[in-house]
């Protein structure tokens, strides 16, 4: 009995230590649990990422069907579950996710992307390349919604960009008054508040007019009616919804 009560007073120990040194990250009524293997369980947190309007998100998808009528190329992205699940349970601490457009590494010429996390917000477009994997980590989306981890002797960023703008970029930049967007920002403690994704998700290519130039972004459907992500205007819980993935960069 003494030793489950010792080991009980070190996970309750080691919750709130976690709490303390995670609140940088402005996640509001931060609330962790851990098992008794002292692995997070359960991490909780006031939702703070709002699903956009319907009819926002339909006006995205057919500024994107009118902009690349007659341009094709791969516009939907599913990513597993359990990919997600793992990349965000190895990346909490960071504070940015950087979603990069590349040309798919096996379909010649296919836009694919790539999961970058990063405690910086603004990278360097001129100077991507990873340098230190502790402080930073990324992925590659595979075509059957599975991850493979970047390491040191994965292509180098630079690269990437530079393959990029010589192939599926020059379909992107095709129609008239178009900016080209490298990548999309999205913060962490948004993806945090979900609490984990029950299901898949799908992301889709969509348009938006920014300093009034078009460009390409990323939007999808949550519908995890497990989860209270938050409460609309009226108090009600809200379940599921469209949402606009960040920031586009640069």
């Amino acid at each position: 009995m003494g030793k489950q009560v010792s080991d009980e007073l070190t996970r309750i120990e080691l919750e709130h230590k976690l709490t303390k040194n995670i609140k940088d990250l402005k996640l509001q009524n931060l609330f962790i649990k851990l098992n008794k293997n002292g692995e997070i369980a359960y991490m909780s947190a006031d939702p703070i990422a709002d699903p956009i309007p319907p009819i926002d998100a339909r006006n995205n998808r057919d500024l994107f069907e009118q902009v690349y009528q007659g341009i094709t190329f791969k516009n939907i992205f599913k990513i597993n579950n359990s990919a997600i699940n793992k990349m965000i349970g190895e990346n909490w601490s960071k504070k940015y996710l950087h979603i990069f457009f590349i040309n798919d590494k096996d379909v010649n010429n296919e836009l694919s992307l790539v999961f970058r996390f990063s405690r910086v917000e603004n990278l360097d477009i001129n100077n991507l390349n990873i340098t230190d994997f502790e402080k930073e980590s990324a992925y590659w989306l595979l075509n059957d919604g599975d991850i493979n981890s970047f390491d040191s002797n994965s292509e180098k960023f630079s690269i990437l960009k530079e393959k990029f703008e010589k192939g599926i970029a020059k379909e992107l930049l095709k129609p008239d008054n178009i900016e080209l967007t490298y990548y999309i920002t999205y913060d962490v403690p948004k993806i945090l508040s979900f609490n984990g994704f029950e299901q898949d998700i799908v992301f889709e290519i969509m348009c938006v007019v920014k300093k009034g130039k078009i460009q390409i972004g990323l939007q999808t459907f949550i519908d995890d009616r497990d989860r209270i992500h938050h409460n609309d205007d009226t108090g009600s819980p809200v379940y599921k919804g469209y949402y606009d993935l960040g920031n586009l960069k640069p």
